[in-house]
């Protein structure tokens, strides 16, 4: 049965849910930008569990039922969101854990990697980006992300019933080709649209990943055991982004899935699961 806690992080308090037997190591799940810790499927944390694992997901400041900034007056960075992950380690007694980051979730993995390498027994980063280093080759947004994205801009939606439509247009876009259950993205989106305190303060994300806060990190010097999964079609993050991080982490694994997209997909999130679960023994 979960357990809901939650963290001090600074003036911050920030939502927490733990599953699973305290006594089994310890994951912690770190998701992406703008993302609430619910956007982890249920299913991902059970196999997780049933695996014999203690899973720790959570909500970043300005998501989900965790405080909200006003940016304008107190900005962040992505080192900050960094220590609300420490913060959430602490608030479970945890001195040290195994790190999963999807997407943003995996650049503040890597942060915790550095400059925390104590409190990290391994690194996986799921769809996810360097946090250091050259960038400028890296590939950008697939024009339809882009285009969706666009569009959405010049007509915001407005109604319950229009946010919902375009969170599962967005997620289409997102999928790759793998099977995408839109009654699963629908009932996700209504979960997490109804837990916002404060629905649109987890766009101030986007303002703080640009900023680390401490200057170039150099990744060559992660020690943590870390396994690199990305998706061969991701429309966000190209695969360019994946293999570039494995190829700054050293000895680092990395697991490339067969059409999945920016997104834990049934088929894919099974996969990784397993692979967590190896990873973590």
């Amino acid at each position: 049965m979960a357990e809901t806690r939650w963290a001090n992080s600074g003036d911050l308090q920030l939502w927490t849910e733990a599953s699973g037997d305290p006594g089994d190591p310890p994951v912690l799940l770190v998701m992406g930008m703008c993302a609430q810790g619910v956007t982890w499927p249920d299913s991902f944390v059970q196999q997780l569990v049933d695996g014999g694992r203690h899973v720790v997901r959570y909500d970043h400041r300005d998501t989900g039922q965790s405080d909200t900034v006003d940016y304008d007056t107190a900005p962040y960075a992505l080192t900050d969101l960094a220590a609300d992950a420490t913060a959430v380690l602490d608030a479970h007694g945890l001195e040290s854990a195994h790190v999963v980051g999807a997407s943003m979730g995996g650049m503040i993995g890597q942060l915790l990697a550095l400059h925390q390498p104590h409190r990290v027994r391994t690194l996986t980063a799921i769809m996810s980006s360097p946090v250091g280093g050259d960038r400028s080759q890296l590939p950008g947004p697939s024009e339809a992300f882009l285009t969706a994205m666009q569009e959405a801009a010049a007509a915001p939606p407005s109604s319950r019933e229009q946010r919902l439509e375009h969170a599962v247009t967005i997620w289409r876009v997102l999928s790759g080709s793998l099977p995408l259950d839109e009654d699963e993205v629908r009932r996700s989106a209504e979960r997490t649209l109804d837990r916002a305190r404060v629905p649109g303060s987890e766009l101030n994300h986007q303002r703080a990943i640009s900023t680390l806060g401490d200057g170039d990190p150099d990744l060559a010097r992660i020690t943590a055991p870390t396994l690199v999964a990305h998706g061969t079609e991701d429309p966000l993050l190209a695969p360019q982004h994946g293999e570039a991080l494995a190829a700054r982490i050293p000895d680092a694994q990395l697991m490339r899935l067969e059409g999945m997209g920016h997104s834990l997909p049934s088929p894919a999130r099974e996969q990784i699961a397993e692979a967590v679960l190896k990873h973590t023994a």
